[in-house]
């Protein structure tokens, strides 16, 4: 996909996105996740930092990196690492693996593995206000002993928390409320 992000219509003239900027940054994230379960082998978030719009003759506004225009510096949006939880830890060289849940309030959630590296990999959301438990077993993959999760809410940027042992090829770990998850080993 050349370009996603979710709707903004204050964004071309400078302006904070109408439902607030961790919304946005949820919503966007959401539309990567699932262009990537849709098949997409890669996807582009629009914009990755502010710029000067010629056409509206004014500063943009959908960066995952917010340009000061006073002080000529650039900082991350909550948006920019709600979209690090997907390219942090999807290694060139990763497939997309299958994987089903039926975990009521589990959004979208994706896989990978890098035969390579031996890298796993599994993104995905909590989009309920409440914190979940996943019960997971990895199965036709090789046996880790735990994995690193990472997590990032309204309140926490890419934090990571404690990592979730993997007993055989079963793990648990519960994620908080309204949160986007990695986990990786």
């Amino acid at each position: 996909v050349t370009e996603t992000a979710s709707s903004c219509s204050t964004c071309e003239t400078a302006g904070t996105p109408s439902q607030g900027e961790w919304s946005f940054a949820l919503d966007t994230t959401r539309l990567v996740l699932d262009d990537i379960a849709n098949g997409f082998t890669s996807v582009l978030v629009y914009d990755g930092f502010d710029s000067f719009y010629f056409h509206h003759n004014s500063y943009g506004s959908w960066g995952l990196l917010s340009y000061n225009q006073a002080t000529g510096v650039y900082t991350p949006r909550k948006r920019f690492y709600t979209n690090a939880q997907v390219n942090a830890f999807i290694e060139p060289g990763s497939v997309r693996i299958a994987q089903s849940d039926s975990i009521n309030g589990l959004d979208t959630t994706v896989a990978f593995y890098n035969q390579a590296t031996g890298r796993i990999t599994i993104i995905g959301q909590n989009a309920r206000n409440t914190s979940i438990t996943i019960n997971g077993q990895m199965l036709n993959l090789p046996l880790v002993s735990s994995l690193a999760l990472y997590t990032t809410n309204s309140s926490v940027d890419l934090q990571r928390g404690t990592d979730v042992p993997v007993t055989g090829n079963t793990f648990s770990v519960t994620i908080p409320a309204n949160t986007i998850f990695s986990m990786t080993n």
